[in-house]
């Protein structure tokens, strides 16, 4: 049974296109990649399981991602260039 997250994530006009726009940017380091993925498809509302399945991630990576830290600190996090722990 999928694990839904109690958390909802509702993004800006301008944080969903930035985090578009990295999620498709593959000269970025992997991690930033794949970070920007997992929170588009939180934000689209998806369970934890079926995103670890798409982006081929452990489930835990993805609650860790789409929880903690809060969304502004998850730009700041993909801007900085800096991982998340």
């Amino acid at each position: 049974m999928p694990q839904t997250s109690p958390y909802q994530i509702v993004l800006s006009d301008e944080d969903h296109a930035t985090l578009l726009s990295r999620s498709r940017q593959y000269t970025r380091p992997h991690y930033q990649v794949i970070r920007a993925k997992m929170i588009l498809l939180a934000a689209e509302g998806k369970p934890n399981d079926q995103i670890a399945d798409k982006l081929d991630v452990p489930r835990k990576t993805v609650s860790r991602s789409t929880t903690n830290p809060p969304m502004p600190t998850w730009l700041i996090v993909l801007v900085a260039g800096v991982p998340a722990s």
